[in-house]
């Protein structure tokens, strides 16, 4: 099968019937790619890696889009804030706070865990230092209970 760089929205606010819908936005859209990390902060959303054709980790480059108030005349740029975690794939990316996301995992394995912040200048923060190695794991999945990061499952290398 191939790849798609397609943006899709699941509407359920207006309906007891939800419906799909393709989002249709301008600027550079990131390339095709498979087992990406997406994130939802401060009404923009966030998305980084994935698998490139050939199953190569993809660039390392942060795609953001503009997303409150619906996505028309949304447009999607492409920044590479310093400090980053590099090219992933199977990796999480999880919003906490306000303004904030984890990230961990992936491939290449590492156990390095870096925060996110999110706005008009973002940053990123390796904090591996602090919390301790993460599991050095692939596809598992993540999640916040308030101030907390939780991650579940995925395979180890």
């Amino acid at each position: 099968g191939g790849l798609t760089s397609e943006l899709w929205r699941l509407d359920v606010e207006d309906s007891l019937v939800p419906w799909w819908t393709l989002v249709s936005a301008g600027g550079v859209t990131p390339s095709p790619r498979a087992s990406a990390a997406l994130v939802v902060v401060l009404g923009t959303l966030y998305v980084h890696g994935g698998e490139a054709p050939g199953g190569n980790a993809t660039d390392s480059v942060v795609h953001s889009l503009r997303i409150t108030g619906g996505a028309a005349g949304a447009e999607w740029n492409a920044t590479a804030p310093p400090g980053g975690p590099g090219r992933r794939a199977g990796h999480t990316w999880t919003a906490v706070g306000d303004s904030y996301a984890f990230m961990s995992g992936g491939v290449p394995f590492t156990n390095r865990t870096h925060l996110f912040r999110a706005g008009p200048n973002p940053a990123w923060r390796d904090i591996s230092h602090i919390t301790g190695g993460a599991p050095a794991v692939r596809g598992g999945s993540a999640g916040t209970l308030g101030l907390q990061y939780l991650h579940f499952g995925g395979r180890y290398p």
